[in-house]
């Protein structure tokens, strides 16, 4: 295995742990608002308008991760 191919596959984890991690932090943020009711805090109490910080960062990190995938699977295959 080459270094590009360790470095890019290390990226690839990185980013994999960072989805993980602040999609978990959505879902804690999201989980105690309306789970009374039966639905999700969208159900109850609408739509939120924008993103927040951490919703963004998790939006950013989701597309690198598809891309990091489609560069692993170039580089490494």
């Amino acid at each position: 295995m080459s270094f590009l191919s360790i470095i890019v596959i290390i990226v690839h984890i990185v980013l994999a742990v960072g989805v993980i991690f602040f999609a978990l932090q959505k879902m804690r943020e999201t989980s105690d608002r309306g789970g009374a009711f039966g639905g999700g805090s969208g159900a109850v109490f609408g739509r939120e308008k924008g993103l927040d910080k951490n919703s963004k960062i998790a939006l950013t990190l989701g597309i690198l991760f598809m891309f990091s995938c489609f560069l692993v699977t170039w580089i490494v295959a």
